[in-house]
Parts: C-alpha cells; sequence; structure tokens
C-alpha cells in the first residue's frame, strides 16, 4: 500500500519549521528530485553566517541536458514548494 503525503499549507510548513528548526535542518535526510529523477545531497545543514537559515547541496543527475527543470524537495512529511532550475 503506497503511503500518501499530507500537503501543508504555507503556514503550516512556517509552523513546523518554528517548532523543529533544528530537528527539520539537521536530522531529516532531505529527498530531492530534479527533472524527475533523484540527486545526491551532499550536505543538508546551517548556512554559515545566516541566522535561521538552511541550505541543501545536492550533485546534478548526470543525464540532464541543458533546459529549465522542476525541482523538488521533501523532509520528513514536508514537502517544499517547486521551482525551477536552470541547467547549462
Amino acid at each position: 500500500m503506497k503511503k500518501t503525503r499530507k500537503h501543508y499549507t504555507a503556514d503550516e510548513k512556517v509552523a513546523i519549521l518554528r517548532r523543529h528548526p533544528v530537528q527539520c535542518v539537521y536530522y531529516l535526510n532531505p529527498i530531492v528530485r530534479i527533472g524527475g529523477l533523484s540527486a545526491e545531497v551532499k550536505f543538508c545543514g546551517a548556512s554559515p553566517g545566516l541566522v535561521g537559515l538552511g541550505q541543501i547541496e545536492v550533485i546534478l543527475p548526470p543525464s540532464l541536458k541543458s533546459g529549465s527543470y522542476d525541482v523538488h524537495i521533501v523532509m520528513g512529511d514536508v514537502e517544499g514548494n517547486t521551482v525551477q532550475l536552470p541547467v547549462q
């Protein structure tokens, strides 16, 4: 049976991050998909010198060609907004 993820509103996502900022940044293994392909996560943590801001660094899937791709990030039960990533 496929587990479905709850889709949170923007306000719910902010509330989760405010309640558990360390857990969301450090302990949840983010799943990153770019253009429908899995991207290898190299780092997930706090941004140096920026209080309360986290960053995720990934290696692009080698099969991506030049173009614009959807980026999807899921951490725990929270799914981020889809953004576009231009690739040259």
